[in-house]
């Protein structure tokens, strides 16, 4: 996000941090338990950058600090 965005959310900080919680995709761990991954791992990972993306613009909107 821009520089100074932070500061027109009332942050301190010197920058925004987002994250994003998503089903678990190791493959090792799902296999244990008898499970197959919910969603092919490249597709997951453009999936959740996306997501990521639009969070980022999103907020950059709302609080009028977009580049």
């Amino acid at each position: 996000m821009p520089t100074g965005c932070a500061a027109r959310m009332g942050s301190a900080a010197p920058h925004v941090k987002a994250s994003l919680d998503v089903p678990s995709q190791d493959e090792e761990r799902l296999y244990r338990r008898g499970e197959k991954p919910p969603v092919d791992p490249d597709t997951a990972t453009r999936n959740n950058a996306t997501v990521m993306r639009e969070v980022a613009t999103r907020l950059a909107e709302r609080y009028d600090c977009a580049a």
